[in-house]
């Protein structure tokens, strides 16, 4: 069984691997679109047009850090 923060928050069945750099949500292989070289996309936030990174988009993945590795 996989940890809950470890999941998809799109499709919320496989496991996450990165994060959307537009909204920070976890994302698998088959929900986030390689945009460039470095930043990933949830097909949300490409139908949106979003295509400048936003810093707070990391919070959420800050937050799982924290709470795995405990800083």
């Amino acid at each position: 069984m996989a940890c809950r923060e470890a999941i998809c928050a799109v499709c919320g069945r496989e496991l996450a691997v990165s994060y959307c750099s537009g909204c920070g949500r976890l994302g698998c292989v088959d929900c986030l679109v390689q945009y460039d070289p470095v930043r990933r996309f949830c097909r949300d936030c490409l139908a949106r047009g979003a295509s400048e990174f936003k810093p707070e988009a990391l919070e959420p993945l800050k937050k799982v850090v924290r709470r795995v590795f405990g800083s």
